[in-house]
């Protein structure tokens, strides 16, 4: 606490690039997330790029200490923005903006540190979210007997029948859960690159909607 307090005298606007990736990462937490409702962060490290930025802008990301709750863990991932003129160096970018994201890892460890963490988009309550991800999983493990309406963009086998469909699904990982037009729907792949999209019927009887797609350029 006593070094955040000497970096608010030093850095009285917004902190650089340079002088948050010289703190731990809890210390680093405090000033950039000053004023925020957050828990210690346990780790700042930079994004790579999952989408195109800006020219000037740099993110890092601020992972805070998970807990276990009732389906699993949880915990918040924050965006931090930094942006540089162009005439700067890296270093120089200054903080413009935060954001945070919970995310949420159905798992019966009691170490969520080594979790696989899924993150839900604003909508998406906890129960929910642990609710779409099992269902995802009875329908990747056959647990679940659907039917599904299969569209395809890449030219993969991912639509060929049923069974190569839920292959498919079970081959790779979700990484975003949302609520859109009364569906949950969750994105399974790596972000930023193709991404297969699931919507769940609102009830049993209801087709499963998957769909492969190549994201354009943000």
């Amino acid at each position: 606490m006593l070094l955040v307090s000497f970096l608010a005298v030093i850095m009285p606007s917004a902190p650089t690039l340079a002088e948050v990736l010289q703190l731990p990462p809890a210390n680093a937490g405090e000033v950039i997330l000053e004023g925020k409702n957050h828990k210690t962060i346990k780790s700042v490290v930079q994004t790579t790029a999952r989408y195109s930025q800006p020219p000037g802008w740099i993110q890092l990301e601020l992972i805070e200490e998970a807990r276990r709750i009732a389906g699993g863990c949880s915990r918040k991932r924050w965006i931090a923005t930094f942006q540089h003129h162009e005439n700067e160096i890296p270093d120089e970018a200054v903080l413009v903006r935060t954001y945070g994201r919970v995310e949420i890892a159905p798992t019966a460890s009691q170490d969520c540190s080594k979790s696989s963490y899924v993150g839900l988009n604003s909508g998406v309550d906890l129960d929910d979210g642990f609710a779409a991800l099992m269902k995802l999983e009875d329908i990747r493990s056959g647990a679940a007997q659907v039917a599904f309406s299969c569209s395809d963009l890449t030219g993969s086998q991912l639509c060929k029948d049923t069974e190569t469909t839920r292959l498919e699904l079970a081959a790779i990982e979700p990484w975003m859960v949302s609520f859109h037009e009364g569906s949950f729907e969750l994105w399974l792949g790596e972000p930023g690159q193709i991404v297969t999209k699931v919507r769940l019927g609102s009830s049993s009887a209801d087709p499963v909607t998957v769909a492969r797609l190549v994201p354009p350029p943000s």
